[in-house]
């Protein structure tokens, strides 16, 4: 809690914070990849299992699993991608005031 509660109060415009929430979201989907709430997924269908639980746990997780894996798949790669980039742009962009070239004679 207190690393998101760090990165809501820090700029999201920079790199570190990017790569926090895109592990953040690949470690919430892999909390409920090993908690198995893929099968719950099959609430999206219309068929519900009524041996795993009541209709509104399956809808709960079904859910979660479901914007957990969006968000790895989708969002978590477009975070490390762009912040990798940032980070190499920073570097490659030379600091201070360009001179301009010198004039052979």
């Amino acid at each position: 809690m207190k690393l998101i509660r760090n990165l809501l109060n820090n700029s999201l415009l920079n790199p570190a914070s990017w790569i926090a929430w895109s592990l953040i979201f690949i470690s919430i989907f892999l909390i409920t990849q090993l908690l198995g709430w893929r099968a719950d997924t099959s609430i999206i269908s219309r068929t519900v299992d009524p041996a795993r639980g009541t209709t509104q746990k399956l809808l709960l997780q079904g859910t979660l699993y479901t914007l957990s894996y969006f968000a790895t798949v989708v969002l978590a790669p477009i975070l490390l991608l762009t912040s990798a980039l940032y980070i190499l742009t920073i570097h490659l962009i030379p600091k201070g005031p360009i001179s301009p070239p010198k004039r052979s004679v």
